[in-house]
């Protein structure tokens, strides 16, 4: 029996967003712990926890539009679609590794933040790319 790419790049989404999911649970949960705060900031020291609800809302329709494009419809899969998921996947993940290049602190903080990130990323990149030519029938 052969398994098809499009199958091989979903199953590799789904492991994406199950570590997404994880990565999610730990944005979330910043909402609302006091030791998140911004002490001196101008604006109110819960300001931190505005953007990390506000972060774990875009994840997860991120995420949703990544599922949809690779499991809806046949139609649904476009030589644009593929061009706007790439772009969602770059401006989504990169991030979580460029900043570090510029600010030490903006690295991720241990070791299991990388390797959950990691298999957050290469997953759902690797999905995109195998199922390419899924895009451009």
């Amino acid at each position: 029996m052969k398994i098809s790419t499009i199958t091989v790049a979903r199953f590799l989404l789904i492991i994406s967003v199950a570590f997404g999911l994880f990565s999610w649970w730990q944005t979330i949960i910043h909402v609302g712990d006091e030791s998140y705060t911004f002490l001196n900031y101008k604006n109110g020291k819960y300001h931190a926890w505005v953007h990390a609800f506000r972060e774990s809302f875009y994840d997860i329709g991120i995420m949703t539009i990544f599922v949809l494009i690779l499991f809806g419809k046949r139609d649904w899969r476009t030589v644009s679609t593929w061009k706007i998921a790439f772009v969602l996947m770059f401006f989504y993940y990169v991030p979580s590794w460029v900043g570090g290049l510029f600010y030490p602190q903006l690295k991720f903080p241990n070791m299991t933040a990388t390797v959950v990130h990691l298999a957050m990323i290469m997953p759902a990149f690797l999905a995109l790319f195998i199922s390419k030519k899924e895009f451009y029938k």
